[in-house]
């Protein structure tokens, strides 16, 4: 059990994340007794099953309610636990992680309870905010959090598509080479971008290059948001304006 741990966390970047979640839900129907006396282990496992609700693209209500669970879950038992101050600051994370995603209103005031760097705070808000669909303040924090991608993504959400356009070279060259997530991260959101135009022709072009690569990568989230985008924002809204031409 602890060997399978060891292993999940040394090479989670690079294992699949439904083979992950399999191993995960199948210790915790199997081994629970074993488990519940191994708490450090038992909050990974909740812990990652409620990330990994909220990790899908467009999470779904029930994706919600099933992160919600292991959210509390993982909760109850990490009270249990004695932890030192790395810990401490670890598990605010994880909070944070888990409001951001579900637009809880309660960041707003962890956020402040906490003790975060100033960039670090407004890049939360900047997210939080985002997912609220209120690209007014998330453009006033992403200015502040000095995240340049944060502020590509704020700029385009607030179609100021001109600082778009001059941020998007900037960042390629930041990425290309050096990053590859956040280089195909950058033709997916400049995929978007163009859509805002209508110019379909380029932004399957910025599709395909992330799809070719998220197709490889072991990333759902973003796989499916290149999906979805492809067929719907370019190919079936394409043809709908065409047809009433």
């Amino acid at each position: 059990m602890d060997l399978t741990f060891q292993q999940i966390e040394k090479n989670k970047n690079l294992v699949d994340i439904f083979q992950i979640t399999s191993v995960l839900e199948d210790h915790m129907v199997k081994k629970y007794e074993f488990l519940k006396n191994h708490p450090k282990l038992l909050i990974f496992c909740y812990l990652n099953m409620s990330k990994y609700h909220l990790s899908r693209y467009k999470p779904s209500k029930s994706d919600l309610e099933i992160s919600k669970y292991y959210f509390n879950r993982y909760l109850e038992i990490l009270k249990t636990i004695p932890l030192n101050d790395k810990d401490i600051k670890l598990h605010q994370t994880h909070r944070l992680y888990y409001l951001e995603k579900t637009h809880n209103d309660s960041l707003l005031f962890y956020v402040n309870a906490y003790d975060l760097p100033k960039q670090k705070k407004n890049l939360i808000l900047t997210r939080w905010y985002r997912s609220k669909n209120d690209h007014k303040n998330e453009l006033i924090h992403a200015k502040k959090s000095e995240y340049v991608h944060e502020l590509f993504v704020a700029y385009r959400n607030n179609l100021q598509l001109s600082k778009v356009d001059s941020l998007y070279p900037i960042l390629l060259k930041e990425f290309k080479g050096k990053n590859s997530l956040n280089e195909h991260i950058l033709y997916l959101n400049m995929g978007h971008r163009y859509v805002l135009e209508r110019r379909y022709n380029k932004a399957e072009k910025m599709y395909l290059k992330a799809l070719n690569y998220f197709e490889d990568s072991k990333n759902p989230s973003q796989l499916n948001e290149c999906l979805e985008a492809a067929v719907f924002d370019v190919i079936f809204v394409r043809f709908v304006f065409h047809s009433h031409l």
